[in-house]
């Protein structure tokens, strides 16, 4: 695909299942299915094994974005960047390698707060440097870190930070032109900030759903 193939002809709207072609009812409408999606995700309505590769990704992405999206859990296959460039399309997989292969070296379940946060940030910025997909990265990628933070016993309260910090933090966690690496330390007093015991964020399943869906509203 190109670049203009993800629009309806002639405009900046994504093409979308639901024959949408104003960008601010596009917006309103899949925010609202896609957080439903993640409430059933909370719920336990669909089964997504926590592998923290690329077909999780994937997975989460469809599962997510199936009402509104062709595409829906496919790689994008253009350039992109917003508040900072993003891998090749033919790095994304490295990149979603990266992150697995930091979830595979930690015993989660015996971390302290400042491990998590540390190893959580160093993951996300793996990830969110892939950016696997056209649109909806944001979300799904906090449906990766749900998963990542329930393996510590733990659940992440995205109400607990503002949306410019996150989404400046986030950026500055890319790598530049001439680094190698993410800077993961932009990210850590993210996680340690949002990061909570799980009996904090799950007082009944439904609050837990919600919960985990409130990065939405971030709005990345």
């Amino acid at each position: 695909m190109q670049w203009e193939d993800y629009f309806w002809p002639g405009t900046k709207v994504l093409a979308n299942k639901l024959d949408i072609h104003e960008a601010a009812e596009l917006t309103r409408v899949e925010h609202s299915l896609a957080r439903g999606r993640a409430i059933e995700l909370g719920n336990g309505a669909v089964d997504i094994p926590s592998t923290f590769d690329s077909d999780h990704v994937r997975r989460l992405h469809h599962w997510l974005f199936q009402d509104v999206y062709s595409w829906a859990g496919q790689f994008r296959e253009v350039e992109m960047s917003k508040w900072s460039r993003f891998a090749a399309p033919d790095e994304i997989d490295a990149w979603m390698q990266r992150g697995r292969e930091v979830v595979a070296a930690v015993d989660w379940a015996r971390t302290d707060d400042d491990e998590f946060a540390e190893k959580a940030a160093q993951a996300y910025s793996y990830w969110n440097f892939a950016h696997p997909f056209r649109d909806g990265n944001g979300r799904a990628t906090r449906e990766l870190m749900t998963a990542l933070a329930e393996k510590a016993g733990r659940g992440l309260d995205y109400g607990a930070i503002s949306r410019e910090v996150f989404v400046q933090r986030a950026a500055f966690s890319c790598p530049a032109q001439d680094e190698r690496e993410p800077q993961h330390h932009w990210m850590v007093p993210v996680f340690a900030q949002i990061a909570r015991p799980a009996g904090d964020v799950s007082i009944t399943t439904e609050l837990r759903a919600i919960r985990r869906s409130e990065g939405y509203d971030l709005g990345l």
